[in-house]
């Protein structure tokens, strides 16, 4: 089991090298479903019974499904559709030596020096003239430039200046732009691309090995692994008295500032209009706030077989051991003793192990979707993931298992309800 959901995860995978391809992949799955597209400039009519998502920038997705019998909480899995790369600027073109080069800047944090002398795609949207406005396409070229890195023999040092040593190569000698070439494959004119966001991404394709095809290395395991399986398990669950939500949102690696992000409006502006077109009141709308719980899905550290040093040795997990409860005392993890609780019993019921991740005292640990999105919406949240090695390398390396463990535990979470007491919850 846990390596047929893995295949089917890399298969995901490679199909989305950019936030725009995740959602479009989410999209198809979610219309197999049944699922109807509803969009923010319209109104919404709302069903019980009905399973509806919405798109946002064509990078940030969230799928929702309204139960048909009484409604008393929101049950929401977050992750996001973006990973570490290079990001292309307005204006890429650099042609030197004979070399036509590419000017990028990082996106996120990126190990520069994981990217040299793999292939590259170039991925993500093209805005173009039409008629009298303008439309977004999808474009992604494949093995579409490589940074050579600098033999020792001229130098030893080996630098990472996105300025200087991180420029794509793309073509040696006469030949189309990259403009051009985009152009081609989008069956535009050059004069018609307005604008881009484009994106140098690994295009390799993920696998599966150790003795038992235990382990699972890929590009964007962060965080495609959590989006993956969050779908998984949401399109699994059963019916409960909790309206279940999926939300992919883009450009935590950068903050998740931006109409995309977590740090956005699109998460509470939702729940919202749901609760409204339901015929909810506000106080309806805050007291299903307050009694629902909310999962922050994001890659954890795995504990490095080389570097053990660098953990707490008590609190860092290892490889598929098990889904990870992240904490942190400055709260950039949301995670509380009441919301780890409640995701350890729903693990348990899972049959699911957890573990637990800490970063070492002397050492400062990043953050993720969870404490951005209370800023929003003030729901019970825990900070969870599955345990990598190379997080943010253009290869990652995590657990076949794991992948299987997250799904589970997900489809779980979308299937209980909770019911809040003044002295603690019910899981049902």
């Amino acid at each position: 089991m846990y390596r047929q959901i893995s295949r089917e995860m890399l298969d995901f995978i490679n199909a989305s090298p950019c936030p725009r391809m995740v959602v479009e992949n989410l999209k198809k799955s979610l219309v197999a479903e049944d699922y109807i597209e509803l969009f923010e400039n319209e109104s919404w009519n709302i069903k019980r019974g009905g399973r509806y998502f919405l798109t946002r920038s064509g990078s940030t997705l969230i799928a929702f499904r309204i139960p048909d019998e009484d409604i008393r909480s929101y049950r929401a899995v977050l992750t996001h559709t973006d990973s570490p790369c290079f990001k292309l600027k307005p204006s890429f073109e650099l042609d030197s030596s004979g070399a036509k080069r590419l000017s990028v800047e990082k996106y996120g944090g990126p190990i520069p020096d994981s990217f040299f002398d793999i292939p590259l795609a170039i991925a993500g949207s093209v805005t173009v003239s039409s008629g009298d406005g303008v439309c977004e396409k999808t474009v992604y070229l494949e093995n579409a430039c490589v940074i050579p890195r600098t033999p020792p023999h001229l130098s030893k040092e080996q630098g990472t200046n996105p300025a200087v040593d991180m420029c794509p190569v793309y073509s040696f000698g006469e030949g189309k732009g990259l403009i051009e070439r985009i152009a081609d494959a989008l069956s535009t004119s050059p004069e018609d691309i307005l604008s881009h966001d484009l994106y140098a991404v690994p295009c390799a394709k993920g696998f599966i090995w150790g003795e038992n095809g235990e382990l699972v290395s890929s590009p964007r395991l962060d965080n495609l692994q959590s989006v993956f399986t969050s779908l998984a398990g949401f399109l699994n669950s059963d019916e409960c008295s909790s309206i279940p939500v999926m939300a992919a949102f883009d450009g935590e690696e950068i903050g998740s500032g931006g109409i995309e992000g977590a740090a956005s409006d699109i998460l509470s502006t939702t729940l919202k209009r749901i609760s409204r077109s339901l015929g909810m009141t506000d106080e309806e709308q805050d007291r299903m706030i307050s009694e629902s719980l909310f999962v922050s899905a994001d890659a954890a550290h795995a504990r490095h077989p080389n570097h053990t040093e660098l953990f707490d040795l008590k609190n860092s997990p290892v490889i598929n051991g098990g889904v990870v409860i992240k904490y942190n005392a400055q709260k950039r993890y949301t995670t509380t003793a009441v919301s780890s609780a409640l995701f350890s019993q729903i693990a348990k019921m899972a049959q699911v192990p957890c573990q637990v991740y800490a970063n070492r005292s002397d050492i400062a640990g990043g953050s993720t979707l969870g404490h951005i999105s209370q800023e929003r919406v003030s729901a019970l949240t825990v900070e969870i993931g599955a345990p990598l090695l190379a997080m943010h390398s253009a290869t990652e390396t995590g657990g076949a298992r794991d992948t299987e463990y997250l799904a589970r535990v997900f489809e779980m979470l979308y299937s209980v309800s909770l019911e809040k007491g003044r002295d603690g919850y019910i899981i049902k």
